[in-house]
């Protein structure tokens, strides 16, 4: 199941959709009230009701986007969005620059606070995405292209996906300490803090360890790429909780300066884990499906 260079050009465009149609054409919309500051709705910086051409926006970037790669447009569609997300965050500041707004205790306890909850909204612009792209296929009649075989018959089963579900969780938390790297600092007491990594790093980071979740969950549980996905909010809802605790943050305050975490975790973005997350996941589903592919044909 190899992609051929036409199918990769398809992957390109559908990517090109949702960054012009999203990325581009909504920034005005979401463009952060502060200059240089990140995507949070927290203070109003990012406000909630930008989301609304976000999310039609996005039902009209997967619309086009599964027309444009067919016959692989349930599968490719879905893309367009979470592509658009990203170029958000590149447009925008980091979480370095919101701890120099907010110096205070309380305020940083409050916005981290918020954060828990900020994947659900981006994540519900990645879905409407997913519904243009699915009423695309509806209108199309595109069958999936995901042979017999190989299908997802355990993704509806609730053990599977509460094993995927938390294998993410678990797994995700532990690895975008390992890929997503700052510059840590070292002290004699033992202790240590993590830098803000640049956003290229983020990205990198977060879409190697869904990759890797995916490739794992599909491999072992035979479930699709959704529920790696749709974990990405889990994941920054446990980042912003343990992070953004008063006793955890008062230590970080106490003894370096802005722009330190306890972990790389807590310098990752809520829209960052859902965009690049999910692009990550897809990913990493579409590589079991062509090792699983090659195993059952070369062996």
């Amino acid at each position: 199941m190899e992609l051929s260079v036409f199918t990769r050009i398809k992957v390109f465009f559908a990517l090109a959709i949702g960054v012009i149609l999203l990325g581009f054409g909504c920034w005005r919309f979401v463009a952060p009230s502060v200059a240089q500051a990140p995507m949070v709705f927290y203070g109003g910086i990012v406000s909630l009701t930008s989301l609304l051409p976000c999310i039609i926006a996005a039902f009209l970037a997967g619309f086009l986007s599964c027309f444009i790669a067919k016959p692989y447009g349930r599968e490719i569609g879905i893309l367009a969005v979470p592509a658009g997300l990203a170029a958000f965050t590149f447009r925008s500041g980091n979480m370095t620059d919101l701890l120099r707004s907010h110096s205070l205790l309380a305020d940083r306890v409050a916005f981290y606070a918020s954060m828990r909850w900020e994947g659900l909204l981006w994540l519900t612009v990645v879905l409407a995405g997913v519904c243009g792209t699915m009423l695309a296929a509806k209108i199309s009649k595109a069958p999936s292209e995901v042979p017999a075989e190989l299908d997802n018959k355990n993704t509806r089963k609730p053990l599977s996906v509460v094993a995927a579900v938390v294998t993410t969780v678990i797994i995700g938390y532990f690895l975008i300490n390992i890929f997503v790297r700052g510059v840590a600092v070292f002290f004699g007491d033992g202790s240590m803090a993590v830098g803000q990594p640049a956003t290229a790093q983020v990205a990198f980071g977060v879409f190697v360890v869904f990759l890797i979740i995916a490739f794992i969950v599909k491999l072992l549980l035979n479930v699709s790429y959704v529920w790696p996905a749709v974990s990405t909010v889990l994941v920054a809802f446990f980042a912003a909780m343990i992070s953004g605790r008063a006793d955890v943050l008062e230590a970080i305050m106490g003894n370096y300066a802005a722009g330190f975490f306890i972990d790389t975790n807590a310098a990752v973005l809520p829209i960052q884990f859902v965009c690049f997350g999910v692009l990550g996941s897809v990913a990493g589903y579409w590589w079991c499906l062509s090792y699983k592919y090659w195993r059952m044909n070369v062996q």
